[in-house]
């Protein structure tokens, strides 16, 4: 169940979706509106506030936070971990573990995670598998963990051969989402962070993806009412299909909530064989520009619903080729760790000619090479 609502008082969007694993409610703040203390201490059962953030967020941010936690009288204290999806492991996890034991968190302490998607998958692990699970507040402060990795439960850590091969399901009590956050980014970081909204567009909403088109400009200008729309209706979208198939449990008739993964079993393998040194954002653009060509290669996508699809994303400075050269072989024996497969072949969620997306078991291993030629570095 799904539901949404202007809050007068608050000055904010707010959105609620009750999942079967747990209520998630999501605050959209405005530009008066940024305080996030009195909405942390309404929440029940809890008597502090804990942050866990990341050496990448600006310090003004930590200290808004702090000092409004503590104006609502939550006793907060801060934990930094390093920048870089490559921290995102079980010994960064084990040393949040002690500092929990330090300051002697308990069931009665909530954690905040302040900063991208990375900060809210390894936080959100962490809570969840602290005394059995502590209230979590996830304060997105990028594009990406604003418009798709902050909602749904999914949390997790990275391993040597893959991406999120540890991980559970566990939904945060409360998601802050402010535009205002999005203003500070970098052009790149901002950019990189449409992928997963094209992503949703295309795998979606037809319409969703006009409105890209119609407000390609004021995206790029970040103008704040287009990105209040951006954040919102990616929410509802993505909350539609959690609430449809949470567990990723539906497989004969369609992907279910793996259609999100489109542009992710490349994407990922992408991202391992950089040893995570390419942003996320930029993986899942090229992951589905490589699988587009293997759905038109497979005569299941229209060729000039891809060209139109591309031409958006260089207009949202997405890339279309690979920042560097990077080893097929290893792109390819990556894929095969990925959660979607079936008897060790890779599995892609493709679009159709319908409009809708279908499932494809990688038989063919050249196809998949001939496909991933198509973001090779571009000469000179």
């Amino acid at each position: 169940m799904m539901a949404s609502k202007a809050t007068g008082y608050w000055r904010m969007r707010e959105l609620e979706f009750h999942f079967q694993g747990g209520d998630s409610r999501v605050l959209i703040p405005n530009q008066k509106g940024r305080s996030i203390g009195p909405a942390v201490s309404n929440l029940s059962g809890i008597d502090r506030c804990l942050i866990l953030t990341d050496s990448g967020v600006p310090h003004r941010f930590v200290d808004e936070v702090m000092d409004s936690l503590r104006n609502a009288s939550l006793r907060p204290r801060k934990y930094v971990v390093p920048a870089g999806d490559d921290h995102k492991t079980l010994i960064t996890a084990t040393r949040a573990y002690n500092w929990f034991t330090s300051v002697r968190a308990n069931r009665r302490t909530a954690l905040l995670t302040l900063g991208g998607g990375m900060v809210g998958d390894l936080g959100g692990f962490v809570a969840a598998t602290w005394m059995r699970g502590l209230t979590w507040i996830n304060v997105p402060t990028t594009v990406l963990a604003m418009i798709d990795s902050c909602l749904g439960g999914k949390v997790g850590l990275n391993r040597p051969g893959g991406k999120n091969l540890i991980g559970l399901f566990y939904h945060p009590t409360l998601i802050w989402a402010d535009p205002a956050y999005l203003q500070t980014l970098s052009d790149a970081a901002f950019a990189a962070g449409l992928a997963e909204s094209v992503k949703h567009a295309v795998a979606l909403d037809a319409e969703f993806l006009a409105w890209h088109e119609q407000n390609a400009s004021d995206l790029m200008s970040r103008r704040p009412g287009v990105l209040l729309e951006l954040i919102e209706r990616n929410l509802r979208l993505k909350g539609g299909v959690v609430l449809a198939d949470e567990r990723e449990a539906i497989q004969s008739d369609g992907p279910g909530r793996a259609v999100l993964n489109f542009g992710h079993t490349i994407g990922h393998a992408l991202e391992a064989a950089s040893g995570f040194r390419w942003p996320h954002g930029v993986c899942v653009a090229l992951g589905m520009i490589v699988e587009m060509e293997l759905a038109v290669r497979l005569g299941t996508f229209d060729e000039s619903l891809r060209r139109r699809i591309e031409s958006l994303m260089t207009r949202l400075t997405l890339p279309r080729n690979a920042p560097e050269p990077f080893s097929m072989r290893d792109v390819l024996t990556l894929m095969k760790f990925d959660k979607k497969n079936r008897r060790a072949r890779p599995r892609f969620v493709l679009p159709q000619a319908d409009g809708r997306m279908g499932w494809y078991e990688a038989q063919q291993r050249d196809l998949v090479v001939e496909a991933l030629k198509r973001i090779e570095p571009a000469e000179g």
